[in-house]
């Protein structure tokens, strides 16, 4: 396998998944048990349909292969394009918006000693030190770094080179593929392609638009403590200018926000109610069946069950 030919491999198995209809949130590129699984697990998103909620035990790299890939993570909305790469901390929950035709999002799980923290080079260079400080004080807040590099930079080769070894291992391919992720490395901080996150929120009166389009992106993961240090504010202040604005407490707006989602969810047979109960942000069904009820005066059984004899 070659660089030239991993696009009409991703595509094919992109299509074959379609045509099974299936619902995992990953597709495999190599076998559970490669060569290459103790240093690199590789995956590609499923293309069907659905937003897909991740959050891995070890150090993950994103890669927008094709397309246009929309992320949510801690609280951000990232826009990534073919070619650029995102390193996300062990244990950090992000959601990958549906994609469309086209769109292809490469996953590789990295071996703990590949953080990028660990990955960063140590130099004497006071301008890249500079750099080299603000990358890691950003990843330490907001536990991912995204890099802009295009197609046709060295980190997307060097990328699409480790999808090769995935793909078709070589002698010493093991080797190559850890050398290869400090090289990657190298070449990202020579281009300065580095995206911080976006620090508007700080900078600016924040407005009820603002926190309620939070509560929206992130109604599955978000709690008051993590929205408050998302937007800079003591959690008790937040809770109570929600309350203002609104009429609503905070878990009252995000339990709104799940009982919507799971609406959408019950209209799909192929999405079981447990599935639907992981999905949203609850940790118990019976929990789940209480708050709809509640809300809307049936079970989500019987809810599903009249949308799809309509």
């Amino acid at each position: 396998m070659d660089i030239y030919h991993i696009g009409e491999e991703l595509f094919r198995r992109q299509l074959v998944a379609k045509q099974l209809t299936s619902l995992d949130t990953w597709l495999t590129l190599a076998p559970n048990k490669s060569a290459l699984t103790p240093v690199v697990t590789a995956f590609f998103e499923n293309e069907n349909g659905c937003i897909h909620r991740h959050c891995n035990s070890r150090p993950t790299l994103l890669y927008a292969f094709a397309g246009t890939v929309l992320v949510n993570i801690n609280g951000q909305r990232l826009t990534l394009t073919s070619g650029n790469l995102v390193f996300v901390a062990a244990q950090q929950t992000y959601r990958v918006l549906p994609l469309k035709a086209g769109d292809i999002l490469t996953t590789l799980l990295l071996p703990m000693a590949h953080d990028l923290l660990t990955l960063l080079p140590v130099t004497d260079n006071a301008q890249l030190k500079l750099q080299l400080s603000v990358i890691q004080q950003d990843y330490r807040r907001w536990h991912y770094a995204q890099f802009n590099n295009d197609k046709i930079e060295d980190p997307a080769y060097i990328t699409e080179r480790i999808l090769c070894e995935v793909l078709c291992p070589a002698v010493f391919a093991a080797t190559r593929v850890t050398h290869f992720f400090d090289l990657m490395v190298i070449e990202l901080l020579r281009l300065d392609n580095y995206l911080p996150p976006r620090l508007q929120r700080g900078k600016r009166q924040v407005t009820t638009a603002d926190l309620l389009q939070y509560i929206d992106q992130d109604y599955d993961v978000c709690t008051l403590k993590t929205m408050a240090q998302a937007f800079h504010y003591n959690p008790n202040y937040l809770s109570n200018r929600l309350k203002s604005a609104t009429g609503q407490s905070f878990i009252q707006l995000v339990d709104s926000r799940r009982m919507e989602a799971a609406m959408t969810l019950l209209a799909n047979p192929h999405i079981s109610i447990d599935e639907i109960v992981m999905y949203i942000g609850y940790s118990s069904k019976s929990f789940f069946y209480k708050k709809f009820k509640e809300r809307y005066g049936e079970s989500p059984a019987q809810r599903r069950q009249a949308v799809l004899t309509e």
